[in-house]
This record gives C-alpha cells, structure tokens and sequence, in this order.
C-alpha cells in the first residue's frame, strides 16, 4: 500500500498555527507531505524552514489552492490556515473528494455559524469522505487518570479549565472554547448534547485587561456538568492550561 499523500493547507506558525507539528505527525504516522500552500511568495522560503525543521520534509510549494489540488495527486489535505478561511478550503476539499483534517475552530467567522457546519458535515458524510476536527486535549485524559486514579470512572459534575489564547476578545473565546467541548464529549458521552445557561463575564473599560469568564451547563444521556472556562488575557509563557474535574 503506498503512503498517502496529504497537502498542508497552512505550514506556518503566523498565529497560532499548527502547520510543521502537524506535518511531523503526518510523517511519523507513515503519510507523505509532497505539497503546502502559503499565501503569498514571500512566505515560500520561511515555510520551506520549518517543515524541515519540524518534520524533515521538502515539499513543492503553492500559492494558487486550485492549482495544488489539481496538479497534485494527494488523498488528503491538512487544513490549518486561519480560522476565517476554513469554509471555503472545507468546501474545495469536498469537491475534491479529498479527507480533510482541520484545525479548530471548525468554521469561523461566517453568517449562520451553525447552520453551515452542520451543511457541510452532512455532505462530507453523503459522500463518505473522512472529516476530523483536529481535538488535542482529550489525548490527556490517560495522564490524568494517572495522576488521579478513579477521576473518569463517572462523568464529573463539575469542570473548570483554564486556557491563556494568543488571541482576544471574542476570537480568543472561537480559539478555545474548541478545546473545553472537546473534552466534555469525551467525559460526558452522548450523541445529542445540550448547553444551557450560556453566560460570558468579559474585561470592562477603561482598560480592557483581564481574564474572560465562560460559564455553561453541559448536558448528555442523562449526566449534567457544571462548566467554567477561564481564558487569560496575559504573556506569561509557557501559556497556562489546566483541567479540574469535580475539584
């Protein structure tokens, strides 16, 4: 069986990109990147430095989406471009008949948020086309355990994380809120989860600084979680992240 080969659609760390990382996973897990896409020329040389960098890998560069995808033979693509340009990149992958890997937030930015994500899943899954969201956080769960033995034997009934984004405002809530649902479905299963009591504590003028304060009820086959979500406005690196269930 020869590798797959999968184009990444966003090689950089401009923001908070996750594009060499993901193409030195892609690598170890036995895929080919032969191909990335990059906005403009100038950007070709610093995304050639860090998939090499990062994965080792030596790929032709694009910066034309339509002619990648036609010009090259790939089985999948990599989407983790900004969050705004998803759609459209979501949308060329399926006309393509292409699997797709995306970053969080799925799709952002757009009219009709939630009416369009459920549009173009259900047309990924008429046309049995692999689509995953790209959910980092319950790999963590295990060590957790670990630390915490008998913390997963039940759905908690109260979680409380704490994230500190690159970005802010209403962006900053898109970029992680992601991460805390990602979470909850692992913890609280279920196929038709409910969120109630959805309330957003945010920085006041005159100075704007401050953490933002998510807060929700989380529901699914009969278990119910109490949420917090604690995103830090600040520059203290490493980023702070944590998890708290039931305490």
């Amino acid at each position: 069986m020869n590798a797959p080969k999968v184009g990444i659609i966003g090689p950089r760390r401009v923001r908070q990109g996750l594009g060499p990382f993901v193409a030195r996973d892609l690598v170890a897990a036995g895929a080919e990147v032969p191909c990335f896409l990059v906005t403009s020329e100038r950007s070709i040389a610093s995304a050639h430095e860090e998939l090499a960098r990062a994965a080792g890998v030596s790929a032709r560069a694009y910066t034309d989406v339509e002619r990648m995808l036609d010009d090259e033979a790939l089985d999948a693509v990599a989407i983790l471009s900004p969050a705004e340009t998803h759609l459209e990149h979501l949308q060329r992958a399926l006309r393509h008949g292409l699997a797709t890997l995306c970053e969080k937030p799925f799709i952002w930015g757009v009219p009709h948020l939630h009416a369009v994500t459920e549009e173009i899943v259900a047309e990924f899954a008429a046309r049995e086309i692999l689509l995953y969201e790209n959910c980092l956080w319950p790999f963590t769960l295990p060590a957790f355990e670990r630390l915490h033995p008998g913390s997963l034997e039940a759905p908690p009934r109260t979680f409380r994380m704490e994230l500190q984004p690159a970005s802010r405002g209403v962006q900053a809530i898109g970029d992680s809120l992601p991460h805390t649902l990602s979470l909850l479905q692992a913890l609280v299963p279920g196929d038709a989860p409910e969120i109630s009591g959805f309330a957003c504590d945010a920085p006041r003028p005159p100075t704007g600084a401050g953490a933002i304060t998510v807060r929700f009820r989380y529901e699914s086959s009969g278990h119910a979680c109490d949420v917090e979500v604690l995103l830090h406005d600040d520059d203290v690196f490493p980023r702070r992240a944590a998890i708290a269930l039931d305490g």
